[in-house]
């Protein structure tokens, strides 16, 4: 029975996803991926009180932050003027795994095209997934980072072209 309502509450996460996950970040500049992009120097830090976390900033960006329907839901996304961004889905998640692997991406997202699957590292004790995908709310090729802290899906995704932005940032990156 707990599957099942697991099972349930995974493809509600990816329903969510779908319809409202990606609608906030502008689409940037259409661009090859054999473009470079330069990696701004960090500025302010941002801190979130909902979900007890900060990273740093990239000079030139900001952070929005977007209420989804339920209060326990939330979309932040990091971007600056020229289109170049990042979005941050946080959901509830009733499992508070210390591994998200790709097994659990493919069960929890059926239908979700991985490559380049690698696992990373939060801190001492957790440990996340990032792999691309060929999100269409990315042009078609998106750098992903998925972890579950504290009960929370935290869903991070970007333009494949800036990759190394997520990296960045995510290295920034601290729960209090």
């Amino acid at each position: 029975m707990k599957q099942g309502v697991m099972a349930g509450a995974a493809l509600g996460l990816v329903i969510i996803t779908a319809i409202f996950g990606f609608q906030y970040l502008t689409a940037g500049p259409a661009e090859s991926a054999a473009t470079t992009y330069t990696v701004p120097a960090f500025g302010e830090t941002y801190t979130n009180k909902s979900h007890n976390f900060s990273l740093r900033l990239p000079q030139g960006f900001t952070a929005r932050e977007i209420p989804i329907e339920d209060s326990r839901s939330q979309v932040i996304v990091l971007d600056d003027t020229a289109g170049n961004g990042i979005q941050i889905m946080i959901t509830p998640f009733e499992e508070d795994l210390a591994e998200f692997t790709e097994k659990r991406i493919r069960a929890t997202a059926p239908t979700i095209l991985m490559s380049e699957p690698r696992a990373i590292k939060m801190g001492k004790q957790y440990r996340g997934f990032a792999f691309k995908s060929n999100s269409e709310a990315f042009d078609g090729a998106s750098s992903e980072v998925w972890f579950v802290f504290n009960k929370k899906l935290y869903q991070i995704s970007t333009y494949d072209r800036l990759d190394l932005l997520l990296m960045k940032i995510f290295g920034t990156w601290r729960f209090f």
